[in-house]
């Protein structure tokens, strides 16, 4: 049986500002989905710096003309990401379209022409789950959004729109590829190996003009170090930080025999070898 994501829990999770902003949107908004821990920061800092119009719909209000204003009562989550720091303090001018709209929602919430075309950014599901757990345990503001105190808690449990977060990353992906066949696959390995390689076609494809020193600077600018450098300038002493690791196969480090039980499915297995995973 194929696992795919629940429309009703779904819309559970989705904020009435995030619905409000799909009303905003149309033909030329372009999708970045992912699941959480993806690698969306590391994307939209590159995006930043190119000046190309990449928006958080979770913190920002979209506007019909392409443009976004950030919502005050984020601030304290977007001072920790370099991009939306900057954005916040400095304004830098963008062309409103292309507009590439940030989301971890599945296609269900999203009806017909509320996009044009969608970039599906993938991660090992080991790394990106992982990721994904840390980020709610540090940063969790909505009460359906906090995890329980360890990793193999929050894996024994239910997922967002499935019965489980493993089942939550199959579904999300088998979702997208379902509703756009067509989509533009980018992987996060990808990116951190050689991230103009990865980003040229797609940006090309989009209509955003750009030159190659331009896009290794806006990857330089992006990197590991330097946005933490950012968020540890901006950050008080002790408070958590959101740019926590960002390795390929992190999950070396921490993996054991019973977390790897959790990745054994497999239906999962069968997903994650469509985008290169062996999670053998």
């Amino acid at each position: 049986m194929t696992v795919m994501p629940d429309p009703v829990l779904a819309g559970q999770r989705m904020s009435e500002d995030y619905q409000r902003n799909i009303g905003r949107m149309g033909m030329r908004d372009v999708l970045v989905a992912s699941c959480g821990g993806a690698g969306q920061s590391y994307v939209g800092n590159i995006l930043h710096e190119l000046s190309v119009n990449y928006v958080d719909a979770y913190t920002e209000e979209l506007r019909e003309d392409g443009t976004a204003v950030a919502r005050t009562e984020h601030g304290g989550y977007r001072k920790h990401l370099a991009s939306l720091h900057d954005k916040d303090n400095t304004a830098p001018p963008v062309e409103p379209w292309p507009r590439l709209v940030k989301t971890h929602h599945p296609p269900e919430m999203f009806p017909d022409g509320s996009f044009g075309a969608v970039w599906l950014l993938v991660r090992d599901p080991r790394d990106a789950l992982y990721s994904l757990y840390q980020w709610r345990h540090n940063f969790a503001e909505a009460e359906w959004d906090r995890v329980p105190p360890t990793f193999e808690g929050w894996l024994s449990g239910r997922g967002d729109f499935t019965a489980s977060p493993v089942d939550d990353w199959t579904a999300f992906h088998q979702a997208w590829l379902r509703r756009t066949p067509d989509c533009t696959v980018l992987r996060f390995e990808d990116l951190k190996r050689d991230p103009e390689g990865a980003l040229t076609e797609p940006l090309r494809r989009l209509g955003v003009r750009f030159d190659e020193a331009r896009l290794r600077r806006a990857a330089d600018n992006s990197s590991f170090d330097k946005m933490r450098a950012h968020e540890d300038a901006v950050s008080a002493t002790g408070e958590p930080r959101m740019i926590r690791d960002g390795r390929v196969a992190g999950w070396q480090r921490w993996m054991t025999p019973e977390l790897a039980g959790f990745f054994r499915d497999d239906e999962l297995r069968a997903v994650a070898v469509k985008f290169g995973y062996d999670l053998d």
